[in-house]
């Protein structure tokens, strides 16, 4: 299991979520990691309330990724970091949005990834098949300077990339960034659909 080779260590009342994490039952850290896996995918109603998992019982990458570094730091654990990359998402690494390219006339969509690195290693919990098979295709990264600003972080440094990446491409002719995030959201949208396997 993923969560074996990161730190193990007691969650103590010092924060929001490790006190919605004892709420739970959860009690370490590594208990927090398999709960956070099993998620099923989709958006909470406010993302800048990474909190709100627990009672709406979904999240994203970034919010999942989010929990499990704000516990870390609550309990002293800084060397656990909270990244977000671009990647090159295509109908390989994710199926259920292979239409919405081809409809779009894109090879594929750089779409931002939340994860943890710790001792050199990746470590995702998006859902329970995650692997590093991103890293592949992996196109950017930085280590997210405050883990509680994500929501904020990551749209602003995912639009800035498909900025310059849209600029590069055939597409940019016809579309403007605007319309971009709006196709990327509509790949958003299919991924979270029940059909996806992302639940």
């Amino acid at each position: 299991m993923q969560a074996q080779a990161l730190p193990q260590f007691a969650l103590g009342p010092r924060g929001p979520i490790s006190q919605a994490a004892l709420r739970q039952g959860l009690a370490d850290f590594h208990s927090l990691c398999h709960w956070v896996r099993d998620l099923p995918y989709g958006r909470v109603s406010q993302p800048e309330r990474p909190e709100l998992a627990f009672a709406e019982r979904r999240s994203t990458c970034g919010t999942k990724h989010q929990i499990l570094a704000l516990a870390a730091r609550e309990n002293g654990r800084d060397d656990i970091r909270l990244m977000c990359g671009i990647y090159a998402m295509d109908a390989r690494n994710t199926p259920q949005i292979g239409d919405c390219l081809r409809e779009g006339g894109l090879e594929y969509m750089p779409e931002a990834h939340n994860y943890l690195r710790h001792g050199g290693k990746v470590f995702d919990f998006t859902r329970p098949s995650s692997t590093d098979g991103f890293l592949a295709v992996l196109l950017d990264e930085v280590e997210v300077p405050e883990a509680g600003q994500l929501p904020a972080f990551k749209r602003s440094y995912h639009r800035a990339f498909l900025e310059s990446w849209r600029g590069r491409q055939p597409w940019s002719a016809r579309h403007g960034l605007e319309e971009l995030w709006s196709f990327r959201e509509q790949c958003i949208a299919n991924m979270s659909r029940p059909q996806s396997g992302r639940e």
